[in-house]
């Protein structure tokens, strides 16, 4: 094989590796990325899902009621409760607790960010590099 055909194959393999990464993200979709959260950090399916919604925010501020959102948007019913801001505040001190407390800064009346190095280090566990 010349050296330019085996350029060729590993485009061609980088090609089929982005199809598979799309292709498995519209099949599993978010559900495969909190499983990799759940499994790799140590997080609850509601911490997971409050992470990825974080994560998927890139850094910007997301308000405490949609991280509630996210956390009850898997299940058909859920009540007001379930949008409580204490309960967004109880959420993020135990995700604190098992990420650290450098992993998402608190934006006093607006909501909450994730950090850039959590940003990467969640990139990397989701293979999105």
């Amino acid at each position: 094989m010349s050296s330019r055909e085996l350029a060729r194959a590993w485009d061609r393999v980088a090609e089929l590796e982005e199809e598979l990464r799309q292709l498995r993200h519209e099949v599993f979709g978010e559900e495969m990325h909190v499983h990799r959260l759940r499994v790799n950090l140590g997080l609850t399916d509601n911490q997971a899902r409050i992470v990825m919604c974080l994560y998927r925010a890139e850094g910007k501020t997301v308000a405490a009621h949609k991280l509630m959102h996210a956390r009850v948007r898997s299940r058909r019913n859920y009540s007001a409760s379930d949008y409580s801001l204490s309960l967004s505040n109880v959420y993020i001190c135990k995700i604190r607790a098992v990420l650290g407390p450098d992993a998402i800064e608190t934006h006093r009346n607006a909501g909450y960010a994730m950090t850039p190095l959590w940003i990467r280090t969640i990139k990397g566990i989701l293979n999105e590099e």
